[in-house]
């Protein structure tokens, strides 16, 4: 197969999966749960557990790249893509690949893809993509697991969890001069050298946000680079890490936390404060 197969949005037109289809009652019938509807890359059919049998997968399975909010993917679950490539693109977005690219993404499952950055989806600078009521689960990468972003996302109701970043933010990674904002999301069981759940270099804006279960060698829930990190009602809890199990603060980061909970993280100190929020200097 050729590995560099995708199904690339265009502005103007709408994908929309979850109908019943042929052969039912009513092929019109919408049901996202009920009648999944499947984008993979796994050109030869052979995928096993574990990313196993997945050399020859396309290196991204959707791409958004040079779309507008007009271009619409909605009601999918995108999988099994594999961005292994030595080089830019063919490493970066292995679920979804967005350079210079802004579409609507919603009520879709990211799952099963592996990236050398962003596992289930890549975004650019310059890339502004709306992506809502979103799962990205089991996705793995160097750095974002779940999502990468170096551009200005909007990320509204969307789940992360049993994502992995070798490196860098399991959840999900902010690169430097990235200002995405993130809303009403849950980061929950994911893993990473830095940030288990989020790990960030950059002027994020997280709102209204739950980090549980994740486990990172520094910031269980949260690390925290460079940047103006903006972190509002939020509850942190249950975070495992070494050094800062809620959240890990680098000298060079400027956060800004309000109205905010921070309970029951664990760090090699205990349950104390610093376990909770550790900032080194």
């Amino acid at each position: 197969g050729d590995r560099l197969a995708t199904f690339q949005l265009l502005n103007g037109v709408a994908l929309r999966g979850g109908y019943a289809g042929c052969g039912a009652d009513d092929p019109d019938e919408r049901d996202i749960a009920a009648y999944e509807t499947i984008l993979s890359g796994d050109l030869f059919g052979d995928d096993g557990p574990d990313f196993e049998n997945n050399i020859e997968n396309s290196y991204h399975v959707v791409t958004g790249s040079g779309t507008d909010e007009t271009a619409i993917i909605d009601g999918f679950t995108i999988t099994a893509g594999n961005a292994d490539g030595v080089s830019c693109p063919h490493n970066l977005g292995a679920g979804m690949h967005n350079d210079l690219g802004s579409p609507t993404v919603t009520n879709c499952t990211f799952s099963g893809n592996v990236a050398g950055h962003g596992g289930g989806m890549y975004n650019s600078y310059n890339s502004s993509p709306t992506v809502s009521n979103c799962t990205f689960s089991g996705n793995s990468a160097g750095t974002g697991g779940g999502m990468c972003n170096c551009g200005s996302p909007t990320v509204t109701n969307c789940t992360f969890s049993g994502n992995s970043a070798y490196y860098y933010g399991g959840g999900m990674y902010n690169c430097l001069d990235s200002s995405p904002t993130v809303i009403n999301c849950t980061f929950s069981g994911n893993l990473a050298g830095y940030g288990g759940g989020m790990n960030n270099l950059s002027s994020s804006t997280v709102i209204n946000c739950t980090f549980s279960g994740n486990l990172a060698g520094y910031g269980g829930g949260m690390h925290n680079d460079t940047g103006s990190l903006t972190v509002i009602n939020c509850t942190f809890s249950g975070n495992l890490a070494n050094y800062g199990g809620g959240i890990r603060n680098n000298a060079t980061s400027d956060l800004t936390i309000t109205n905010c909970i921070l309970w029951g993280n664990i760090d090699e100190t205990g349950t104390g404060q610093s376990a909770q929020i550790h900032s080194y200097h």
